[in-house]
């Protein structure tokens, strides 16, 4: 039995497919709704909450059901979230074009440029948005721009 069948019957979901559907273990999500979905896909388990669970909120739930293995506390986690990372290089390529547009960010821009250029500076350049917000810093408009910032 995969992990994602043992998950679905001690869940009671239904099958749906080459997955599994029902309530989410975390909000509770109708039944009826099937908001909650779960799959194995090249040995890695995978589920989703339609109603907007996060992925650790659903893994904390799984494991104070003894469904899967609590995360080592020893383990280092990431200091930013892929969203913050994905936003904050957006921010920094936004923040160039306009500086080389010669347009100026206001204060609050101003504040989220900075704090954008370190979490990207801070942070592993494994996709090309992240490898041109990177470039992006080391141009001399953000250079000159962020000066002591960066």
């Amino acid at each position: 039995m995969t992990d994602a069948t043992a998950i679905a019957h001690a869940l009671d979901l239904r099958r749906a497919g080459k997955s599994w559907r029902g309530a989410c273990p975390a909000c509770g999500g109708s039944d009826r709704s099937a908001k909650f979905i779960v799959t194995e896909k090249d040995g890695k388990l995978l589920w989703f909450c339609h109603s907007g669970c996060s992925q650790s909120a659903i893994r904390q739930e799984l494991a104070d059901r003894g469904l899967m293995a609590r995360p080592d506390p020893r383990r280092p986690q990431p200091k930013y979230s892929r969203d913050q990372i994905e936003i904050a290089e957006l921010i920094v390529l936004v923040g160039e074009a306009a500086l080389r547009r010669q347009e100026w960010p206001n204060e609050q821009d101003h504040a989220a440029l900075v704090r954008a250029a370190g979490i990207v500076r801070e942070s592993p350049r494994n996709t090309t948005q992240g490898r041109l917000a990177s470039k992006a810093l080391a141009t001399s408009h953000m250079r000159v721009y962020l000066g002591d910032n960066l």
